[in-house]
């Protein structure tokens, strides 16, 4: 039984850590993301999207005080499909961090003036 609980132990290390490693798990550019979020609603791909996005737009609201600036709460599909809008209508920011897109999206929307 210890040996079982073991095998298991490292089977799930390895998985994770392949998780992590893997290039195809995480978004690196807008584009990369745009394609992220144009997947399959309930697909990994999706998923990822959304958390990516509402995650930046958090840690921009939290730790970038006046970068956007919503009148009054904003919801994790609404986030998304602001970048989505974004991102499709600014190719020329394509080959820029994914954190950067999220950004002029977010501004864009709400600008803080």
């Amino acid at each position: 039984m210890r040996r079982s609980f073991q095998a298991q132990a490292i089977a799930l290390a390895l998985a994770i850590a392949a998780w992590f490693q893997s290039p195809a798990t995480a978004a690196e550019t807008v584009q990369d993301l745009l394609k992220y979020c144009s997947a399959k609603d309930g697909s990994v791909q999706a998923i990822y999207c959304v958390g990516r996005i509402t995650g930046i737009a958090d840690a921009l609201f939290v730790f970038a005080q006046g970068s956007f600036c919503p009148k009054t709460s904003t919801t994790g599909g609404a986030e998304v499909q602001l970048f989505k809008n974004y991102a499709t209508t600014h190719p020329e920011v394509w080959t820029q961090s994914d954190y950067n897109g999220v950004l002029y999206a977010l501004n864009q929307k709400w600008p803080c003036i």
